[in-house]
């Protein structure tokens, strides 16, 4: 698709593309553009670049790249690698304001820290080396992973806008930068076909593919001279997109979950507008229907506020670029995405925007949200950014909300699929319930990576098991990992007065399980009152313990016969209502020591679930949510 569309340029747009000059953004020397910038956005960078002018640089030492192989810790290295990241982009973009060169020597130092550094490959991802298993990175066998990556489009990024300034003080700065983007990521980029990401011989890629891809475009496009090797990186580079294209849902849909969104399309999106900048729009895809479909999920997954549906290991609170979004609806044409852009920057404006030294720049959107044109446009309307359901056929998600339009109400969200899902958790039948914006029977979501996460050992980490989300235990089994287990029959349907999912769980689950069906329905009524009502209708070869049915949630249970009362502080609540003839009720408590957990669920969930009295080979059994 992008390939044809590059080849399919004309000889002079190729010629272009070829020629380079690829200037997008003005360069710091561009006084009146940099000092126009909204007076808000230039204090918020200087006051954090002024906070880091007697910032020490963190030194990286060979233990702490052996930490990862020795007990699993990626944090603790990760912390180092990428403040050292953050700061030059912060005192990059602060010089920029600025222009008093404050900044330059201190940013000049983290550059050349940074091109000091035996890999950029960070050590999680050292596995793709040749001698994995030694911990340490190989210094002449470049890696590019999704940081190595990451790292050469920043320095790209702060070469393009300051070169001159730091050509003033010494220009081996900036040849050294170009150096070591050549040496670690565009030589390598194009001699190799085997990093897994590129989606050649088979592989099969995931958000790496455009993730890495946007960002060695990035350093092809600013620092490659030669003019048949930048053809020949755009050509490799487009091709790779292509693969990833090839593996995309037609409905769009991200089975990694929201939080991966923003490095899977919205990275895409980082691919296609630097592509469309720099052949002054002759190179462009945005008509293609699956580029619309592919931004337009993240709407669907919007619930309120900074909450988005969430399974895999994505969290219900992601930190999403609403800049990005909105230019993506601006290039599709679509007003859900304007709206959710424009409404979640409303919502940033209320709340100090600092500390981004901290982290990860992604420092092509922060260009872009700086000198986003100025398009005038129609204030979104509510039933833009709350839309009222959605059916996802190719990942089995449904979302739905009572009120079209308004965040108030029932919000329900259910997931068929299989458990070999990109970022997997065993959540075949998962079951999520919002009202009025805030999450009642959740999804745990995921806590900070180890080395664990993506190991053998995955599925005994408790949020990545079935038994912690909402999905029953039959005969003392949970759901297994694996693309044969998975949802059959499933089936989705919207109406103005009710959404639902049908779909039969058997197939999730070991053939100890025994079970002959499982078919769960889960309907939004919008009826008055409105409610939810979920079936599990099923039926056993054998029975050696009763089934249960798990329920999490983030507020305290509070048990009463034949319903338990889920309720926020001083905030909205519901029953989920079930029959104590049949079922018994429990719940336990879940404390929560992982920050990223904390962060989403403050210290604690709770696991409530309902186990039949009697050991039933088959029956139906129902649960009703409403609203307190």
């Amino acid at each position: 698709m992008l390939r044809a569309h590059l080849e399919g340029l004309s000889g002079a747009d190729r010629r272009k593309l070829a020629e380079g000059g690829f200037a997008p953004f003005p360069q710091a020397g561009d006084r009146i553009s940099w000092e126009s910038l909204p007076v808000r956005l230039r204090d918020q960078w200087l006051c954090e670049a002024e906070e880091l002018l007697e910032f020490q640089w963190p030194v990286i030492t060979a233990g702490d790249y052996l930490q990862f192989k020795r007990n699993g810790n990626r944090n603790e290295f990760e912390s180092l690698y990428f403040r050292r990241r953050g700061v030059v982009a912060c005192l990059a973009l602060a010089e920029c304001i600025e222009a008093k060169g404050r900044f330059l020597d201190k940013m000049a130092d983290g550059l050349w820290l940074i091109c000091e550094e035996s890999t950029w490959c960070i050590p999680a991802h050292l596995y793709m080396s040749a001698r994995s298993g030694e911990g340490l990175p190989q210094v002449n066998e470049p890696l590019i992973d999704l940081f190595a990556a990451d790292t050469a489009a920043l320095l790209s990024w702060v070469v393009y806008l300051l070169k001159d300034q730091l050509n003033a003080c010494t220009p081996l700065v900036a040849e050294r930068v170009r150096q070591e983007v050549d040496r670690r990521i565009l030589s390598p980029y194009l001699a190799r076909d085997d990093f897994w990401w590129m989606g050649f011989g088979g592989a099969a890629p995931n958000n790496w593919n455009p993730w890495c891809n946007s960002n060695c475009l990035t350093a092809a496009l600013l620092l490659e001279e030669d003019g048949e090797r930048r053809l020949s990186l755009l050509h490799k580079i487009t091709d790779s997109i292509d693969r990833f294209l090839a593996v995309q849902y037609a409905d769009g849909g991200c089975d990694e979950g929201a939080s991966y969104w923003g490095v899977a399309a919205a990275s895409l999106f980082d691919c296609l507008e630097l592509l469309y900048l720099a052949s002054d729009g002759a190179l462009s895809i945005y008509g293609e229907p699956l580029i619309g479909k592919l931004g337009q999920y993240i709407v669907k997954m919007f619930v309120d506020q900074d909450y988005y549906v969430n399974f895999a290991d994505g969290a219900a609170r992601p930190s999403l670029d609403y800049s990005l979004i909105r230019q993506y609806g601006r290039r599709i044409g679509d007003d859900s995405m304007k709206a959710l852009g424009l409404y979640g920057l409303r919502r940033q404006e209320l709340t100090a925007r600092q500390g981004k030294s901290g982290g990860r720049v992604f420092m092509f959107r922060e260009l872009l949200e700086l000198f986003a044109p100025d398009e005038p446009e129609a204030e979104p309307s509510s039933a833009d950014l709350y839309l009222r359901d959605a059916w996802l056929p190719d990942i089995q998600v449904l979302t739905a909300r009572e009120r079209p339009g308004s965040p108030q109400g029932l919000h329900l969200a259910v997931k068929g699929g299989h458990n070999q899902e990109s970022h997997n958790h065993n959540d075949i039948g998962q079951t999520s319930v919002y009202l009025d914006g805030l999450p009642v029977l959740i999804d745990p979501g995921v806590g900070v990576y180890t080395a664990k996460t993506f190991s053998p050992k995955r599925y005994e980490i408790w949020t990545m098991a079935s038994r912690c989300h909402n999905v029953p235990v039959v005969n003392g089994f949970g759901q297994e990992a694996g693309r044969n287990y998975r949802a059959r029959d499933v089936s989705g349907f919207l109406t103005d007065l009710a959404s639902g999912i049908s779909m039969d769980l058997a197939g999730a689950y070991p053939g100890q399980a025994d079970i002959v069906h499982w078919r769960r329905r889960v309907v939004l009524h919008r009826s008055e009152p409105a409610y939810i009502e979920l079936t599990d209708d099923y039926k056993l070869g054998s029975s050696s313990v009763p089934a249960a049915w798990t329920f999490m949630s983030c507020c305290v249970p509070r048990l009463e016969k034949g319903r338990i009362l889920l309720r926020h502080e001083s905030g909205p609540g519901i029953y989920l209502q079930y029959d104590p003839g049949m079922l018994e009720a429990r719940f336990e408590t879940i404390p929560l020591d992982d920050p990223k957990l904390q962060a989403v669920w403050g210290a604690e969930l709770y696991r409530i679930q309902l186990m039949l009295q009697e050991n039933l080979l088959e029956a139906v059994v129902t649960f009703q949510v409403s609203p307190v």
